[in-house]
């Protein structure tokens, strides 16, 4: 029955790979019984946002170790603002410097996908390099840390040389991007699409949102207040969510950029029946934000129907 199974949901990803018109990646596992579903979960896909669970995970390790004060404020100048989705401390008048603690920083990160606050918290925590070499330290393999927001950014715009230092306003980026032609920024989509940095497996993924749910990586108040955090996620609530019962509790990070749709998380089945950690992932779409989102709710919603009915056997 187990392997029957396997091979209908299967079929069922494979429809909507087709439906993407791109790669559909998926690993989702049920944190009590350890069952599990994989679909392409062992390719690599860029993480997009989702990259910032991994940096917000980092963060909080080094909190506990006292390396870390979450209440130390940061001085935002205009020099940090980076682009992106979410505007609120770029809507700041930061020509003077702006106080925020790092605390609020993570919750903007999490909440809104906060650019800004993510290169701020990097350069708190060593640099793209530092969280990669604690996701080695902590198991998780085929996942790696490389770049700030600002390079990711600049590489898909085609800008090759940034301010020194990453220290550029938003008015320095949009000029540095105004004069890349049309060929150059073709050119340069072709190589993002094919850089190897910053991405994931599935696999990895949901590995480390397993390690965190068990409190294997993190202390019981610190996985807490960032899973409630995550649940409060403020973007796309089409993706892991859009298909699921009204008021199921999942707490996810997402990920968009051209051509990727990536949604991250922990979903709570009903009835104390377990949790699902899940990772759906595409790439290389010609499709827009809305069908890649549907697809990735219906990726959702049949592990959550899968595993419910499993768990009830």
């Amino acid at each position: 029955m187990y392997v029957t199974n396997q091979i209908l949901l299967h079929k069922q990803f494979e429809s909507f790979e087709k439906y993407c018109d791109g790669v559909l990646g998926v690993s989702a596992l049920h944190i009590e019984t350890g069952m599990e579903i994989n679909f392409r979960s062992d390719l690599k896909f860029l993480m997009c946002s989702t990259y910032k669970l991994p940096i917000a995970i980092h963060l909080l390790h080094l909190a506990e170790q006292k390396q870390i004060n979450l209440d130390e404020f940061y001085n935002i100048k205009d020099v940090d603002l980076r682009g992106g989705f979410a505007f609120t401390l770029n809507d700041f008048d930061c020509s003077s410097g702006f106080p925020i603690s790092l605390r609020n920083l993570l919750l903007m990160m999490l909440r809104e996908s906060c650019n800004t606050s993510t290169d701020i918290i990097l350069r708190k925590i060593g640099g793209p390099s530092a969280v990669s070499a604690y996701l080695n330290q902590i198991g998780i393999e085929n996942m790696r840390v490389d770049r700030y927001t600002l390079e990711i950014m600049a590489d898909s715009d085609g800008i090759k040389t940034l301010p020194s230092s990453l220290k550029c306003t938003l008015d320095q980026y949009k000029a540095l991007s105004s004069s890349i032609t049309t060929d150059e920024l073709a050119s340069a989509k072709i190589a993002f699409r094919s850089d190897g940095r910053d991405h994931s497996t599935p696999l990895a993924m949901t590995k480390l949102l397993v390690k965190l749910f068990k409190h294997e990586i993190l202390n019981i108040e610190n996985v807490t207040w960032l899973l409630n955090t995550m649940r409060r996620n403020k973007l796309y609530p089409n993706r892991l969510m859009g298909l699921l019962p009204y008021r199921t509790p999942v707490a996810h990070k997402t990920g968009t950029a051209a051509g990727y749709t990536n949604d991250v998380g922990i979903i709570t089945l009903p009835h104390h029946y377990g949790h699902v950690a899940i990772t759906a992932f595409i790439k290389e779409s010609s499709k827009d934000k809305i069908p890649n989102e549907r697809v990735l709710a219906e990726v959702s919603r049949t592990a959550y129907d899968y595993f419910l009915l499993c768990t009830r056997d």
